[in-house]
């Protein structure tokens, strides 16, 4: 009887090691196809992920790019020559004075750039500096008939009818300057 125990038990253990395998290897198989799908659902969403983040990036920087506002597209430098014919034009023109290179234009420029670029107003830019170092600051004076005493830096000035219609003397902040804008009706 020993020994056809140990044959049936024999054989009971091969079937059971053989089902045993079958459950594995079925078992494997479930896991790596799961596997397979989750690295699908990685690769798709990593892709797709990516692509979002592109398209962040790009309507960002659009965006930036369109609502930057910089000094030049603001301010139009302008010569000595196309001063003068501002002042003598019948068209409304707006005219800001002052040396680019002085520490009082560097901090009033932020103000006028900030107010204007909620405008869209652009401005003429005349350098007194460039005037002066070509020698045409009384040219620049004769112009509007202004001393040294009636002038201070910077200015804006508004000519119309070939005159001066109003002028802002002065480093001002953003309401003067508003307000100044808005009485002159320069959007």
């Amino acid at each position: 009887m020993g020994n056809q125990v140990k044959q049936k038990v024999g054989k009971t253990a091969a079937k059971v090691k053989v089902k045993a395998k079958s459950v594995n290897k079925e078992n494997a198989k479930k896991v790596l196809l799961s596997e397979k799908m989750n690295r699908k659902q990685k690769y798709t969403i990593l892709g797709l992920s990516s692509i979002l983040i592109a398209l962040c990036l790009y309507l960002g920087i659009t965006f930036i790019l369109n609502h930057t506002t910089t000094v030049e597209s603001i301010m139009n430098e302008i010569t000595l020559d196309e001063y003068i014919h501002a002042s003598v034009s019948k068209e409304k023109r707006v005219v800001y004075i002052a040396t680019k290179n002085s520490k009082i234009h560097k901090e009033y420029e932020n103000i006028v750039v900030g107010v204007l670029s909620k405008r869209k107003t652009k401005v003429d830019f005349l350098d007194l500096g460039t005037i002066s170092k070509n020698n045409q600051i009384i040219d620049f004076m004769n112009v509007i008939e202004l001393t040294k005493e009636t002038y201070s830096e910077p200015m804006i000035l508004v000519f119309e009818g070939e005159k001066i219609k109003d002028s802002l003397v002065g480093a001002t902040d953003k309401g003067k300057l508003t307000q100044f804008l808005d009485r002159n009706r320069i959007d």
